[in-house]
């Protein structure tokens, strides 16, 4: 996350804007090998086929109303990004739509 905002801050002609976009996309790919070698198969062992495929279509679900995008400025607690989560996602969806940001998904 810290990589990603100093990221925002930068424009792409920006000497250090390389470096924090390599820094960025290295963390990206520790974060999916952790999930995908590590967490999966740990959940694959103890949790049933049924009980995955319910949690993987909630996460579907969840995934078309979260924010597209870090909101530094809500509180970090479970009531405030809740309550602020449907119109984040909304702000963000519209913006991403005005700029075509996210468009490759």
């Amino acid at each position: 996350e810290e990589t990603l905002a100093r990221l925002e801050k930068l424009n792409a002609d920006d000497p250090g804007f390389d470096d924090e976009l390599a820094t960025l996309m290295a963390e990206i790919r520790h974060h999916i090998e952790d999930e995908e070698g590590q967490m999966f198969a740990h959940m694959r062992q103890v949790i049933d086929e049924d009980e995955l495929r319910k949690l993987g279509e909630r996460v579907e679900a969840f995934k078309k109303v979260a924010p597209t995008h870090p909101h530094p400025n809500v509180p970090n607690t479970a009531a405030a990004r809740t309550a602020a989560g449907p119109a984040a996602s909304l702000f963000d969806r519209l913006r991403d739509l005005a700029t075509s940001r996210g468009t490759g998904d």
